[in-house]
């Protein structure tokens, strides 16, 4: 989560509550998220739980920040959300579960209003134009629209990354040789093999040279050593399976 340096920091008041404005050094218009919950008449328990949803919501958690702000408590670190946010945060509050009808229409009040005239705090009087409760609401969709599409834009960049670490990770299965464990395994499977098939001693260098060329023929390799990781199963049933061209 940001840490960002408040600026300049306004009360502002909205549908009788006094809410926090922030102007922060990113140029940036904030509400302090505690005081807008106050405002809608939420209990600790349901601030805490949007200061959780928040921060778990991979777009939502784009436009927070913690600022240094005077509380009645002294200067401490608030939470706060950017005025492009909270449109799309407040939409997520279902108030057609809220049965207190006061403070349902407290949380519609804000879901329609609340960004815009919070916004006004940073504004120039001359260059504000009120708006009405249909213009307010056709705001508050499109900017969730907007944020959708984000999502969906992040989605996909997600999917192309790990598309990407996947093609990497075949490249690196591709490349990585036996192990000097795996090695060890190998040359038992074909000492067990040549023993299996030649009690001569005198004999046995020769079945141990052919072998070994034709591992190498099998799977391209200058050495056995140099076998693919993932192609050491296929090496050892191969010597299991193996056949001598002559035996001496």
């Amino acid at each position: 989560m940001n840490q960002l340096q408040p600026i300049e920091h306004k009360t502002v008041r909205f549908d009788g509550d006094e809410i926090v404005v922030v102007k922060a050094d990113n140029e940036k218009i904030y509400a302090a998220v505690k005081w807008v919950c106050q405002g809608m008449q939420l209990t600790e328990g349901q601030y805490q739980n949007q200061t959780r949803k928040l921060s778990d919501d991979p777009v939502l958690i784009q436009g927070i920040a913690k600022m240094q702000l005077p509380t009645n408590s002294g200067v401490q670190d608030v939470l706060c959300i950017d005025l492009e946010f909270m449109p799309l945060w407040l939409a997520k509050i279902n108030a057609g579960i809220i049965s207190d009808e006061v403070i349902r229409n407290k949380v519609v009040s804000y879901q329609l209003k609340a960004k815009d005239v919070l916004a006004k705090a940073f504004m120039p009087s001359e260059n504000v134009v009120p708006m009405s409760k249909d213009q307010a609401l056709v705001t508050v969709l499109r900017t969730t629209a907007d944020l959708v599409e984000d999502t969906q834009a992040i989605k996909e960049e997600q999917h192309e990354i790990r598309k990407l670490v996947t093609q990497i990770d075949q490249k690196v299965e591709e490349q990585i040789t036996l192990t000097s464990g795996e090695q060890r395994r190998l040359q038992k499977a074909v000492a067990s093999k040549v023993y299996e098939l030649c009690d001569d001693p005198a004999e046995r260098p020769s079945l141990f040279r052919e072998i070994y060329r034709e591992i190498k023929d099998r799977f391209a390799v200058a050495s056995y050593k140099d076998v693919k990781q993932r192609e050491l199963q296929s090496a050892i049933r191969y010597v299991e399976n193996w056949i001598p061209r002559r035996v001496s």
